[in-house]
């Protein structure tokens, strides 16, 4: 710039994600549930500011929707199970619009390394599961399944959720020494 001036600009991470803007989402992520007053307390961002950012992350579609995470044992769903699967090529379309729609999967996802989807399902017992795993495996040609059962969770919804996180995932370079 003309006259040696130069501006001071933050970082920009993926979609202009400020500093900022980190730290309203990761309060979010904590609790989902606060009030604007509540965020302004925390993050000493003005009100008027946190309503602005919250209408561009949902118009920018960085906040997806609001949830709520319940535990399903207590509701008597006890088995949880990561299933990989690979299904044959012609039956792997169909397989994916069937898991889509299934009320008991709780996430799906397309996964490599020969196998073709990796679903999250959540079901009342082990019995249940079985059930599962050879319905799939008869309608669709599925050619392999492994279950993996969810013992315990060690945590769960974490990233991005503690405000700490922010300094340790973005560390901030220390600027060179001037000579």
């Amino acid at each position: 710039m003309a006259g040696g001036t130069r501006t001071k600009r933050k970082k920009a991470r993926a979609h202009n994600v400020s500093d900022a803007d980190l730290q309203v989402l990761t309060f979010l992520r904590g609790d989902g549930r606060q009030k604007l007053a509540e965020l302004y307390r925390s993050t000493g961002i003005p009100i008027s500011t946190l309503f602005d950012k919250l209408g561009t992350f949902k118009k920018n579609n960085i906040i997806d929707k609001y949830t709520v995470l319940l535990d399903f044992e207590k509701i008597g769903f006890a088995i949880r199970a990561n299933l990989v699967i690979r299904a044959a090529p012609d039956t792997s379309e169909k397989l994916g619009s069937y898991l889509r729609t299934h009320g008991n999967v709780n996430n799906l996802w397309k996964i490599n390394h020969g196998y073709d989807y990796m679903v999250e399902v959540i079901l009342r017992n082990m019995t249940e599961v079985e059930e599962f795993s050879e319905k799939i495996q008869k309608d669709f040609n599925v050619m392999s399944v492994q279950a993996f059962y969810i013992v315990r969770d060690m945590k769960r919804e974490g990233f991005l959720s503690d405000p700490l996180s922010i300094e340790q995932m973005f560390r901030k370079e220390k600027p060179e020494a001037e000579s």
